[in-house]
This record gives structure tokens, sequence and C-alpha cells, in this order.
């Protein structure tokens, strides 16, 4: 098993912004989100698992959460959260910072 952790700045909000992409053949669990919110606004930052299988593209959310301004949270995902694509994030507002560690298996 191989940790690994990205940092990421949303800097438009409503677009998808990757955060990272898992390699062929494996599967990643997520360990811990922690999304800085530096902006006067609430921010609902939501990340999805995009993948294609059989030539259909699919996309599955696998979080969603709203940052108070000015506000920091840290998630630690006892569930599992598995990703097998890439993770994209987005959020309402530019301008927030996240972090997410993964675990390759």
């Amino acid at each position: 098993m191989k940790k690994r952790g990205k940092y990421v700045d949303i800097t438009t909000p409503d677009t998808d912004t990757n955060v990272l992409e898992v390699p062929k053949n494996r599967y990643a669990d997520i360990l811990e989100i922690q999304i800085r919110n530096s902006t006067a606004s609430v921010a609902r930052v939501r990340l999805w698992d995009q993948y294609t299988v059989d030539a259909t593209a699919k996309s599955v959310q696998k979080a969603d959460y709203d940052v108070a301004a000015g506000d920091t949270i840290a998630i630690d995902t006892k569930e599992a959260k598995h990703i097998i694509g890439k993770l994209v994030a987005q959020s309402s507002v530019a301008g927030v910072q996240l972090y997410v560690g993964v675990v390759l298996k």
C-alpha cells in the first residue's frame, strides 16, 4: 500500500478541478479530506470519481461538504470511499484549498 496526498487550489467556481488519477488496475481509498475556505462566503465542496466502463462515462459523487466562510475542516473518512478513476473536485466559490489523502491498493 502506498500512501499519497494531494493539495489543489480551486480557482474557478462550479468547474471540475483535477485532484488525482488512480493508476490502471489499482484503486484508492480516501483516508482524509481537508478543506480550507479563506473566502467571505460559504463554500459547497464536492468530490466525484470519474471513470469509463464499456465506453460509458460514469461520475459517482464521493463527498459533499459545506464549509463556513473563513473556516477549515478536516474529515477523517472512516467509511470506505473508493476511487477507481479520476478524482475531481468542485467548489461553489473560488479560492478554496483542498487536500485529499489516499492509499493506493
